[in-house]
């Protein structure tokens, strides 16, 4: 009787325990939900264009936006309260843009505007926004329409940067020059305008004919026959187009259809955009402005990004695009926030106090430090970054950097020497994971236009002798050459072995993956240049690597800005500084680990097993064993490598998963021999303990060896 009693209260007791805590939950869910109700936020409105962009495009893009409004809110919030984004939809269109913002520009919550990535559609909205003093970071190079609205900033370079690099394409290139753009585009318009200012000052060229065709015009074949005919009738050398992506391969098509092989600059539209099924693509000589970096070569923080936040991105002619479009609104937050928390003492409004933030950014007195890419501003408030001028060259369908570039100096633009550059490995091992070093032996091909000394490149990871300081590095010439053409080219071939530093990952030791880079930049900023690597086809994959196992490999580079201050001007500058690393990942073989470590913890484990079947009435025998077992192991621990970092590694995890493993065996056969020695007579906690011991011990130790070794 006393025994139900007992059973009843233990039920009761559960049954109220149950309740309880499931009544504890949804209480919390509730308030939770309260809570976000009621809680106070600041939104930010991000202005998307869903008729360019795909939605490939837009999962990316939202997701690394989604990524740093996370990340805000779990330091913290913005200005003290947790951010919220609104995406609005403005399909493409000036009328549909102004009634998307003007719909939301009342809201209280409304801290900012960010994207619309376009002149026209900016200017749409210009006033609206402007007169609302309402905060708005746009894609907009046309500067001059919200001049007078100091509430207005662009990620974009102004037009006026744009035409500097095209004038200095046109001055090279061309005698003749026709321009085809669509009417009513204000970028089109202000990209002649100042083509037309700087002609008139100095230049080699003539612009004999502007065309205009309306955005939403429908071509005709014989329209386009007409435009191939009266480019080769006015003796054209040089095409500018700045026509939508549908235009300008029509037009192309025409061309190449009708045997006009003339150098075409696509200024509205990128290269990749361009059908390489056109008939004669491969014939055809392209440039536009790389607006997300160096072709063949990845940013270098976009990459660390993708790492850690596991983003398996197919590489295709998209993914700079997207993870560069994606960058740049998630790097606008960042500099939204960090402009709202400048001030110790916060204006009036939330908008204020971001407004009189983002000014300190002009002509970097203050520079944000992004995720992607460091910001400040110019005079006209659009960011200061380079016109990169990119090249699809005849022959070829591989987008490269043209061969001349034009970089921002201390004090003005300055051409940059262009070095297409490709790593062939011979050897890489000697690989010290205490140190951080290991050696390799390559061939390093550099070409460009015009000569080049090897003692103005630097590799800045190489290791450096204790008495001079200088790269401990065998450099040896083994040829040089020139070819002639359009563009002549110097052609250099050296033989490099050294020794370098690269920055070990030991977590997943010893089943882990290391990059191994190799590090070229300029040793002078006054002689800055850019390095165009070859595409990842062109790349060598076979090479010697003692004790590792081929990977990938990738071409990465750093932008860096250095500063400096003129006291006599009173102005600070900024002066970019490429870093160029050429990395190849490699995983580390198992086989020594595997037979030195793994396979006599496996033997310790299965003797361990084995002596589970003793008599437990010989618990002196099964004890010696199963201690002896574990001192086992513990010296073996002793014995093999472990990292000096202050976290575990896989093999530490062994290890430790190998102490419990016994030490649990260990602990049921001192309570199999309680149990016998006691005469409890409880023989189901015996059965129990004898199923862990025969049954599930091997069940686990085999899972574990095949689910996170093998």
């Amino acid at each position: 009787m006393q025994a139900k009693t007992q059973d009843k209260v233990i039920k009761f007791a559960a049954l109220f325990l149950t309740g309880a805590a499931v009544l504890l939950l949804i209480t919390l869910r509730i308030y939770r939900q309260y809570q976000e109700k009621h809680q106070q936020y600041y939104t930010i409105g991000v202005l998307y264009n869903s008729v360019n962009l795909s939605p490939e495009d837009l999962e990316v893009i939202k997701f690394m936006i989604d990524k740093r409004v996370s990340s805000i809110n779990e330091q913290g919030g913005f200005a003290g309260r947790n951010l919220k984004v609104k995406y609005l939809d403005d399909k493409g269109s000036r009328e549909t843009v102004y009634k998307v913002v003007k719909e939301s520009i009342n809201d209280e919550s409304l801290v900012a505007y960010m994207g619309c990535w376009s002149s026209s559609r900016v200017q749409a909205v210009a006033e609206l926004v402007g007169k609302a003093g309402v905060p708005f970071i746009g894609g907009y190079s046309v500067t001059g329409i919200t001049n007078k609205y100091p509430n207005m900033f662009s990620y974009e370079i102004s037009i006026g940067h744009v035409a500097f690099v095209l004038h200095k394409l046109l001055n090279r290139r061309a005698k003749k020059v026709t321009l085809i753009a669509n009417s009513e585009d204000l970028y089109s318009v202000a990209l002649l305008d100042d083509l037309k200012k700087k002609k008139d000052t100095e230049a080699d060229y003539k612009l004999i004919e502007d065309v205009w065709y309306p955005d939403k015009h429908k071509f005709t074949k014989a329209e386009l026959k007409q435009i191939a005919y009266s480019v080769k009738a006015t003796g054209t050398d040089f095409l500018i187009l700045s026509t939508n992506p549908h235009h300008t391969n029509q037009i192309v098509r025409a061309l190449s259809e009708n045997k006009v092989q003339i150098p075409v600059f696509t200024a509205f539209t990128d290269i990749p955009e361009i059908d390489p099924e056109i008939p004669g693509y491969n014939k055809m000589e392209l440039f536009d402005i790389s607006v997300f970096g160096i072709p063949s070569a990845l940013n270098l923080r976009q990459q660390r990004y993708q790492a850690q936040n596991n983003m398996d991105l197919e590489l295709d002619k998209k993914s700079a695009f997207r993870l560069g479009l994606g960058g740049l609104h998630a790097d606008a937050i960042g500099m939204l926030k960090e402009a709202a928390e400048m001030e110790p003492e916060p204006k009036s409004s939330i908008r204020e106090s971001i407004i009189h933030g983002m000014q300190r950014y002009i002509n970097g007195y203050r520079v944000y430090q992004g995720w992607f890419s460091d910001w400040y501003f110019t005079e006209d408030r659009a960011l200061v970054s380079e016109a990169l001028l990119g090249w699809k060259p005849p022959g070829s369908e591989n987008l490269l950097l043209a061969p001349f570039q034009y970089l921002r100096g201390d004090s003005a633009m300055q051409e940059a020497q262009v070095m297409f550059t490709n790593i062939d490995m011979e050897e890489l091992g000697q690989v010290n994971d205490e140190d951080g070093t290991f050696d390799a032996r390559f061939f390093l091909n550099l070409s460009s236009n015009r000569k080049i000394t090897i003692s103005h490149i630097e590799f800045p990871n190489a290791v450096r002798n204790d008495n001079n300081h200088l790269p401990i590095l065998s450099i040896k010439l083994l040829r040089a050459d020139s070819t002639a053409g359009k563009v002549g080219m110097y052609n250099y071939l050296y033989r490099i072995s050294g020794k370098f530093y690269f920055e070990p990952d030991l977590r997943e030791y010893p089943f882990d993956e290391q990059q191994f880079p190799i590090s070229i930049q300029t040793n002078s900023t006054f002689k800055p240049f850019l390095m165009q690597p070859a595409g990842s086809q062109n790349r060598d994959t076979i090479f010697n690597s003692e004790g590792w196992i081929y990977r990938s490999n990738f071409v990465g580079f750093d932008h860096e800005l250095i500063g400096s201050y003129n006291k006599f001007i009173k102005a600070k500058r900024h002066i970019p500084y490429y870093k160029f690393n050429f990395t190849y990942v490699l995983k580390r073989a198992k086989v020594d680990f595997f037979l030195k470590t793994l396979t006599p913890l496996l033997a310790i484990l299965i003797i361990t097993y084995f002596s589970v079947y003793i008599p437990i009435r010989q618990f002196e025998a099964l004890s010696a064993i199963q201690v002896t077992a574990l001192l086992s192991s513990i010296a073996l621990y002793f014995s093999a490598y472990k990292s000096q970092g202050q976290f575990a590694t896989t093999s530490d995890k062994i290890f430790i998963f190998t102490y419990i493993m016994v030490t649990t065996l260990i602990g049921a056969s001192i309570f199999q021999y309680w149990l016998y020695s006691k005469r409890t007579g409880k023989r189901q906690l015996a059965i129990i303990v004898s199923v862990y011991e025969r049954i599930l011990f091997p069940i686990i130790v085999i899972g574990y060896t095949f689910f996170f070794i093998v």
